[in-house]
């Protein structure tokens, strides 16, 4: 269980003169409600994080199980710059040609 010092002190939140719970984490001092809510805000961002990482795991295991679905998608990416490419050279070709016509 964490450590929790009890002080006569300002919440950080309702500024309420009463006492206050320090947070070791962020080092702010909050009364028993507020304090129990910034706990509460904490779990939820920590739990936040680890669905993000949960996630990004099975992203990074599936692309180990399925790597033709991740070389499609870089293929994909080349073949659009490859595109945009040829589309430039044309155009230029087109600048040029339509230059010299006139």
């Amino acid at each position: 269980m964490d450590k929790m010092t009890t002080n006569e002190a300002q919440c950080f939140l309702c500024n309420k003169h009463t006492s206050t719970y320090s947070c070791q984490g962020c080092s702010n001092e909050f009364c028993l409600e507020d304090f129990t809510k910034h706990r509460q805000d904490l779990t939820e961002e920590f739990k936040t994080i680890i669905n993000n990482y949960d996630r990004f795991r099975e992203n990074l295991q599936e692309r180990k199980e399925k790597p033709q679905y991740y070389y499609a998608y870089i293929d994909i990416n080349q073949w659009e710059k490859n595109s945009i490419e040829i589309i430039r050279q044309t155009a230029r070709q087109c600048r040029q040609t339509f230059l010299k016509a006139i």
